[in-house]
């Protein structure tokens, strides 16, 4: 383990080309829950269950009950900081190491912490709009008081996330990608889930461009699966192979292991 940290500080220090894609894991440390830990949000009991009450359908059928667990589930106590790893990202794109931060987190602790660069995949609590005509109002509106908030308009106010059954934003998608591509032969995945592969540093440039794509490839089936297009729909032109599968096929299963699969999917 050591070895692979000593590993991986050489590769910050030698590079300016570092791009972070993470998730719940990261914000675990300012003391907000991830989802499928043995104390993650979908291991909690409830009247539903989370995936459907996090849904496009339940929102619009059942307000009052998102409203309910979205505040009481999905807004960070005020207290809630951005810890060490937050903080040190940010210090990286100041140095001039770190493009960007891909996150898959809504909780906008990121750009607490001083990062400029982040595309939020999932989107942010902080922004909020009105479900009908689409215009912004404060985020207090939203993730404060009790009940149904509405807007002048009549509409249902809510916040900017990607509930289950909405797509991403496909600007966010392509950002992310575009992200991806530009990062040099050595790609590197870390994974607090990957038991002896944390980090684990891949230097062979083939096998690193097939990880590129093969992350390039998960954001768009991510995407476009969504909104439930077909497979061979969303393969773009550069060459993306046409299945996982394929995507991981020339990777020798030694380096692959669990590297990719809980980091990238």
């Amino acid at each position: 383990m050591q070895d692979n940290i000593a590993v991986l500080r050489q590769w910050i220090a030698g590079s300016d080309n570092i791009v972070f894609f993470g998730g719940a894991g990261v914000s675990t440390e300012s003391g907000i829950p991830d989802f499928r830990s043995t104390d993650g949000l979908y291991r909690q009991e409830y009247q539903y269950p989370p995936e459907t009450i996090l849904s496009h359908t339940f929102f619009e059928r059942n307000p009052e009950e998102f409203f309910r667990f979205y505040r009481a589930k999905l807004i960070p106590d005020k207290s809630v900081r951005p810890n060490a790893a937050h903080r040190r990202l940010a210090g990286l794109e100041r140095e001039g190491k770190l493009r960007a931060v891909i996150t898959q987190n809504i909780d906008g602790l990121h750009q607490a912490a001083g990062s400029r660069r982040v595309i939020e995949l999932h989107g942010s609590i902080h922004r909020c709009r009105c479900a009908k005509c689409g215009r912004p109002c404060p985020e207090e509106a939203v993730n404060t008081g009790e009940g149904v908030p509405r807007c002048p308009c009549g509409g249902v106010l809510r916040p900017e996330v990607v509930l289950y059954e909405e797509p991403l934003a496909e600007r966010d998608i392509t950002d992310a990608v575009n992200f991806i591509r530009k990062l040099g032969e050595q790609y590197v995945v870390i994974s607090h889930a990957c038991d002896g592969l944390c980090p684990d540093v891949v230097t062979d440039s083939a096998v690193a461009h097939r990880m590129k794509e093969f992350s390039c490839l998960r954001l768009y089936l991510h995407w476009r699966q969504s909104v439930q297009r077909k497979l061979y729909e969303v393969m773009p032109t550069t060459g993306i192979p046409p299945t996982l599968d394929a995507a991981i096929a020339d990777i020798p299963r030694h380096r692959l292991t669990l590297i990719a699969i809980r980091v990238l999917l």
